[in-house]
């Protein structure tokens, strides 16, 4: 129960009592109804604090100053008979409000009667007859419970009760307990108490915990002890019935009257089992809270009628309420709570839920109290209530219908996904467009390079999608879409995608610069490899089935590994020759084409072909022979133009001279030197009787030529050349 929930308490006969929760008050209350004249009735209700920080509020009215247990006649003439009742139980938990009703069960109450409420003796309210107290919550676990064997609280004096103190977390073994009546402590600290023969100084409320300060004390459970003679019998009831139970009430004789010859039990007057000392009321329902009473008819007629005792059934669980976030926009996440709080005297109960829309199941039976939509559709508007059973559906509750509206939403920013983004021609894609929020129907436009390729409407939360085939290398590039709604028709643009187009290698053909395939020792020979289509190709070329590497030395690569040259053909070079294109979309995914083999043959030279060509290496290997007789000989004469112009100095020793003529001669530190003087020419020559050496001369680096073809009184008639010689230091004056 939360804050809000309605308690109703209606006026019952003596003897009822009802216990709340309160932590720091301790309160009276007086519900007043007034006739005109005089008033009929006053009830009171009062508590007190105790130890436990529990409160007890008995509802007494006070009937027995009126005639007929109860029963209240006006002016009228019309009977009224009070009675009180809490929804949902009379154990309330701390932080939990309750109404008190102040009622009569007239329906001319609210027109015949005036209602005051007072709260310890002072008038806090008039006119309403209901009245509306709150707490400040405070949770308590593992609360233990008093329970009675016999499960009866009336008991006649002199009968024996035992009163047990049941924990439910924790084993009793070797536990030491507390236990208080009213206000008061026992001198008692087993589990149980029994009570051997009942006096008035027993009847009270009864509390227990365990022995320690920090445990919580368990819910008051009153014994009565019926000490008015006046009842020879009595209708004994459990201390507390909730939904569900099955409770047994009896209908008991004081000591000395156990023979009955009849028994009769009444609900609200009327009879409802005439045999047997025991009502069985399976499976209860809160329906059969109502005024119970029995009678006794004993062998001598004498007929005793037992109090009339309002038996009040407790809820098990709170009747479900519906709870829903107020404003709910289309895409947002939808969580609906079925509330229920369970009977603090059943805090363990399992508890099933069901959630319907429209009066159809949109979550089956589980444990969870919530149901939960992550993208709320308008579709999902509707009328909403949830139930609430125990396993075995002795107790369902459905809670009020509420209707829970979707508003539409605007669609949010679209996200374009080719799928492949690369794609080779003649490949199939989809351009996948989704705006994730938004009211439907959602309509889709896509774009290619801001040229419209078609219009796409959903009237479902998917993605549209555009297939496509990829005809051309041109419908490569950027890709964007667009998306919008009835709500909101300014459209809202994706990011670009691109998507990467390449052309497949295709019809590769294979030429030499040379037809056929005879080819001549020694001549050259091109290959090229050309394609018709295809992007970002690569070549190879394979001889005899075997690769050329580009680093080849007998294979020359071009363009691009396009082109093959053999710049001089070999007998190694014969063989098949084809070459290899391709090209690739993706690691996964590549394309290659091969050429049609071209055959290579280098023809063998006949007997005459290998003479000439023996002849021919005769020839030109005489050529250059006389080539580099003529080239020394031309050179020889370059270098012999050069004459002498001064007279040989003194000193020399030309005698040495005619001797050894390939020698150098060199004296008083003057060295002449011979070069490329033939062997049949004289080193001399004779002028005016003097041998002299003609030659050209260096001397501190001077040098004086001689044209070779000059003649000279030396050299006149003479078929010799006199080569250049060389003198470093000449020091003679003459």
């Amino acid at each position: 129960m939360v804050v809000g929930d309605e308690m109703t308490f209606i006026v019952s006969p003596p003897g009822a009592s009802f216990l709340f929760v309160d932590c720091s008050r301790t309160w009276k209350f007086i519900c007043l109804y007034i006739r005109t004249s005089p008033p009929l009735v006053i009830f009171t209700a009062s508590n007190s604090k105790n130890e436990s920080q529990e409160r007890e509020v008995k509802i007494i009215p006070n009937i027995e100053k009126y005639e007929n247990h109860g029963l209240i006649t006006g002016n009228s003439g019309d009977s009224v008979r009070p009675t009180v009742t809490c929804s949902p139980w009379n154990h309330l938990y701390t932080g939990e409000s309750v109404t008190l009703i102040c009622d009569i069960g007239s329906k001319k109450t609210s027109k015949d009667y005036k209602v005051y409420w007072f709260k310890d003796n002072t008038k806090i309210s008039e006119g309403n007859p209901e009245f509306t107290i709150s707490w400040t919550r405070s949770d308590v676990k593992d609360r233990p419970s008093v329970t009675f064997s016999p499960n009866y609280r009336q008991i006649f004096p002199g009968e024996t009760m035992t009163i047990s103190c049941e924990l439910k977390s924790s084993t009793s073994q070797n536990q030491y307990y507390t236990w208080y009546k009213y206000k008061t402590e026992l001198k008692n600290y087993g589990k149980s108490i029994t009570i051997w023969k009942a006096d008035r100084n027993h009847q009270g409320d009864y509390r227990c915990r365990k022995r320690s300060t920090s445990s919580p004390t368990s819910y008051p459970v009153r014994l009565d002890v019926d000490t008015d003679y006046y009842y020879k019998v009595i209708l004994q009831t459990p201390p507390d019935i909730v939904e569900g139970d099955s409770p047994d009430m009896r209908c008991h004789s004081s000591p000395g009257y156990e023979e009955e010859k009849d028994t009769r039990f009444y609900k609200d007057g009327a009879i409802i089992q005439s045999s047997g000392h025991i009502l069985h009321l399976p499976n209860v329902k809160k329906s059969m809270s109502a005024i119970y009473q029995c009678d006794k008819i004993f062998p001598n007629e004498d007929l005793f009628q037992a109090e009339e005792t309002f038996v009040f059934v407790q809820d098990l669980f709170t009747s479900p309420k519906l709870k829903a976030p107020s404003n709910i926009i289309e895409g947002d996440t939808m969580t609906v709570t079925c509330d229920t709080r369970r009977s603090p005297l059943r805090e363990d109960t399992d508890l099933k839920f069901i959630f319907y829309r429209n009066e159809q199941i949109v979550q089956k039976i589980s444990s969870s109290s919530t149901y939960t939509v992550q993208s709320a559709q308008l579709e999902d508007s509707g009328y909403y209530t949830c139930e609430v059973r125990t396993p075995s559906g002795t107790v369902i509750k459905m809670s009020d219908t509420s209707y829970i509206s979707i508003t539409g939403a605007v669609v949010n920013k679209p996200h374009l996904m080719p799928s492949p983004n690369m794609a080779a021609v003649g490949d199939d894609i989809v351009l996948r467009c989704e705006s994730t929020k938004g009211s439907l129907p959602i309509y889709y436009q896509f774009y290619h390079s801001h040229t419209l390729l078609g219009n796409i409407t959903v009237h479902q939360k998917e993605a549209a999608e555009l297939p496509m085939t990829i005809t051309s290398l041109t419908m490569g590039g950027s890709y964007y879409c667009a998306s919008y709604n009835d709500i909101q028709t300014q459209p809202q643009h994706s990011d670009e995608a691109s998507v990467l187009v390449m052309e497949p290698v295709a019809d590769i053909t294979i030429t030499t610069d040379k037809e056929g395939e005879d080819f001549e020792l020694g001549e050259s020979l091109t290959f090229n490899c050309s394609v018709q289509r295809g992007t970002s190709i690569s070549f190879f070329w394979l001889h005899n089935e075997t690769m050329v590497e580009q680093s080849s030395e007998i294979y020359h690569l071009q363009d691009d590994g396009k082109v093959l040259y053999i710049p001089s053909l070999q007998y190694h070079h014969e063989g098949t020759y084809r070459c290899h294109a391709n090209n690739e979309l993706s690691a996964k995914r590549n394309f290659s084409v091969q050429s049609e083999i071209r055959k290579v043959h280098i023809l063998e030279l006949s007997s005459i072909g290998r003479s000439i060509q023996w002849v021919m290496l005769g020839i030109l290997l005489l050529l250059i022979i006389l080539a580099v007789g003529l080239i020394f000989t031309y050179w020889d004469k370059v270098v012999s133009a050069g004459r002498c112009k001064k007279p040989p100095p003194t000193g020399v020793n030309t005698q040495q001279n005619n001797q050894d003529v390939d020698k150098p001669n060199t004296t008083s530190g003057t060295e002449v030197v011979y070069e490329n003087a033939p062997p049949s020419c004289p080193a001399t020559a004779t002028r005016e009787n003097v041998t002299v050496l003609y030659s050209t001369v260096r001397s501190s680096g001077e040098t004086i030529q001689i044209d070779p073809g000059e003649e000279t009184p030396e050299t006149s008639g003479s078929t010799c050349i006199y080569h250049t010689v060389t003198a470093e230091n000449i020091t003679d004056p003459h």
